[in-house]
């Protein structure tokens, strides 16, 4: 009797949570990946044309529809759970604050020992894709497994933050049941559930594992990561991360995901026994399949002008996705949230939480069609129909109701506004990197990778890996390519024959389907202009590099509070080089400060230095790495010691036109807390064209102007 009894509830269980899936959005085999594909499509579209490219991507080239393939971990097997996964199953209170297994979990382990737990578990495994297939496969995978997708992806905007989950009871005896006593809420939102928390993997068994932050992640490995392998496996975990994400913009775009609208049922409108489906998502499916071209003509439209320009002024994926959610739930309705005064005065409430009615679009406010019987918002859109000309002999279909003609004058408005979103969405995910070339002198190249932080990637990312560096001919005519590692940020290659003159160089790196690539940069020889001395027992008399600038945080050294933003300078002084002209380099240590400095100086200009220092202060400890470069000379006139000074204003605060970002390409500072040396900082801006009148900070305690003055020793 107990296993016919554990068979009857499995059996139940299985069939009902089953049922419940139909919660989930528009079909996750087609409908979502089809979303995706427009969503990368547009991005792609728009930063391929060089008129149209954001600035941030102008050396930017995306192969992610052919060519380049990655190896990651995608899902093999469709299913309710995950195979350690019963978040769906409810423990029995005893109490004396115990639990013991519920039915429900009884009954899912005897379906698991009679060998049909295969019906229930998603499996996961090794694959290789596209970068276009992982993004576009994510709006499939979002999905699954089911059960716990199916509850987790609604966002109410309307609601307090925290509290914008799906709330609503299915409508139907057995679908409502279920919800009630089988599935417990989980109480999170689709937003978070996409997004997951700042700056952390999501690892928990319950937890969804390609959330937006945990791809951020995988993509900051990948660009440090030297190991091929692993690179490849890293951005294919974060390019699968934004496809689930993308999954999340899309359902914002669809209504009942957005008005709380819980709407499972294996059976269209037969709301007694499993609840009300949404016409919307019934029928986006019924047209995906069987007017697949007019599906596609959706993606064709033009987005909300209103809306395009607040989603490009925003700077992350949860403003654009709340925004998102905002526009569908103020501007659409669903079938169970249709509500205000009809055409004949009747007051309509709506069947979904009548208690609490959505302000908008209203009855009252739309535009009533005869001819074709519907309700139109503003906006143009067919919002919901009722049919007047059966009110004769069927009247509770006078009733309005959103029909296939609604659904598709909605979708017409709403995809491409989710394209809009989801394109601006992918803009975010994308680090902004850019490559320079700082010298090819010499048959040396050197260069930098530099990464703009934003609010999406807050820190520096320092790329480590490969770059290609490519000699060219004065007709850019492919004349030689090396390729040499790139530690923190900087590379440099010595491996070349510079050739004739008009030969250029350009560096590249490669991650992921996405290739980045430096202005062409010309190749020359210094020119040393012959002195008399100088050349030997030289020094650097003194480095005087004078800026205001911002750490990323506060440093509390002895009892002083180092604040934030405050003025910061490097000096050095007596530092012995190899040579005072052409090429040098030098180094000293002494007690816990250890300095070395490379570099070429010629009589006219300092064409490039590079220190890096360690220096201790008692409690707090400074690593320095600065490049400095093309900083002329302002004392010709004389020989034994040479002066290069260059400042972005002159001594009278007139603005001298320098942009001294070209000539310091590199400033980096850790200060360390000698005290607690787990607390470090990070030098994160430098404001070199800042006058001090219009500084932050009242009074510079020295020459009142950010500077650099190099003064050498002949």
């Amino acid at each position: 009797m107990k296993h016919i009894l554990y068979f009857r509830l499995s059996l139940s269980l299985l069939l009902g949570i089953i049922f419940i899936t139909f919660f989930s959005n528009y079909g996750n085999k087609v409908v979502h990946p089809d979303l995706n594909a427009m969503m990368l499509g547009a991005f792609i579209k728009q930063n391929s044309n060089p008129n149209l490219s954001d600035p941030a991507f102008k050396n930017y080239t995306f192969y992610f529809l052919s060519g380049t393939t990655l190896k990651g971990t995608a899902v093999i097997k469709d299913g309710l759970f995950k195979a350690d996964d019963i978040s769906a199953a409810v423990y029995a209170d005893i109490g004396n604050g115990s639990f013991e297994e519920g039915l429900d979990i009884k009954a899912i382990k005897y379906i698991a020992e009679k060998g049909l737990d295969y019906l229930l578990y998603s499996k996961e495994g090794p694959a290789e894709k596209t970068v276009k297939s992982w993004i576009v496969d994510g709006g499939y995978s979002a999905d699954v497994p089911e059960v716990p997708a199916s509850l987790r992806h609604f966002y109410d905007p309307t609601r307090t933050l925290g509290d914008r989950y799906l709330t609503d009871i299915a409508n139907g005896k057995i679908m409502g049941s279920l919800q009630k006593y089988v599935l417990t809420n989980p109480q999170i939102d689709g937003v978070q559930w996409a997004l997951g928390k700042p700056g952390e993997f999501a690892t928990g068994s319950q937890d969804h594992h390609f959330t937006w932050e945990s791809g951020k992640l995988w993509m900051q490995m990948a660009l440090k990561e030297t190991n091929k392998k692993k690179k490849s496996e890293y951005m294919a975990n974060a390019w699968r991360s934004l496809g689930e994400t993308l999954h999340m913009i899309a359902d914002n775009g669809c209504p009942p995901h957005v008005r709380n609208d819980a709407h499972p049922s294996p059976f269209y409108n037969n709301n007694t026994w499993f609840g009300n489906p949404d016409p919307y998502e019934e029928m986006m499916d019924e047209l995906r399949l069987n007017k697949p071209d007019e599906f596609a003509r959706f993606g064709k439209g033009v987005p909300d002008k209103d809306l395009k320009n607040r989603f490009a002024t925003m700077s992350t994926a949860a403003e654009i996705a709340h925004e998102m959610a905002v526009f569908t739930n103020l501007n659409f309705v669903t079938n169970e949230t249709i509500s205000g005064i009809d055409r004949h005065g009747t007051v309509i409430r709506q069947i979904n939480h009548p208690e609490t009615p959505y302000n908008s679009p209203l009855l009252q406010n739309m535009t009533y069609n005869e001819k074709d019987y519907t309700y139109s918002t503003s906006n143009g859109v067919k919002q919901c129909a009722d049919r007047d000309y059966f009110g004769k002999s069927v009247p509770q279909i006078c009733e309005p109701k959103v029909t296939m003609e609604c659904v598709i004058s909605q979708a017409k408005v709403l995809i491409p506004n989710i394209i809009e979103a989801g394109k601006n969405v992918i803009k975010l995910y994308i680090p902004k990197l850019k490559i320079e070339i700082l010298s090819a002198e010499n048959n040396v190249v050197k260069g930098v990778v530099r990464h703009t932080i934003d609010a999406e990637y807050p820190s520096e990312i320092k790329y480590s890996g490969a770059v290609k560096i490519t000699l060219k001919d004065k007709n850019l005519k492919i004349k030689k390519e090396i390729e040499v590692p790139a530690k923190d940020g900087l590379f440099e290659c010595n491996a070349l024959s510079f050739g004739n003159a008009g030969n250029k160089v350009v560096a590249s790196i490669e991650f992921g389907g996405i290739a980045i690539r430096s202005e062409n940069f010309d190749c020359a020889l210094v020119k040393i202009t012959p002195v008399s001395k100088g050349l030997y027992s030289a020094s650097i008399n003194r480095i005087v590099i004078y800026v205001e600038g911002s750490f990323d945080k506060e440093l509390d050294c002895g009892g002083y509070v180092n604040e934030s933003r405050v003025w910061i300078d490097l000096e050095t002084h007596g530092l012995p080089i190899s040579s005072g002209l052409g090429s040098f380099k030098g180094s000293r240590r002494w007690g816990n400060y250890f300095e070395e400095i490379s570099g070429t100086l010629t009589e006219e200009s300092v064409v490039e230095i590079r220190y890096r220092g360690i220096k201790d202060f008692g409690c707090r400890e400074q690593q320095w790495d600065v490049i400095v470069k093309d900083i002329p000379r302002i004392n010709p006139e004389t020989e034994n010691f040479a002066i290069y000074m260059l400042r972005p204003y002159e001594m009278n605060l007139e603005r001298n036109e320098v942009d001294m970002s070209q000539h310091v390409p590199l400033m980096s500072l850790v200060e360390t807390n000698m005290d607690n040396r787990q607390f470090t900082r990070n030098l994160i801006e430098t404001s070199w064209n800042r006058l001090v009148v219009g500084s932050t900070i009242m009074e510079s305690p020295k020459i009142q102007k950010s500077s650099v003055v190099i003064i050498v020793n002949r």
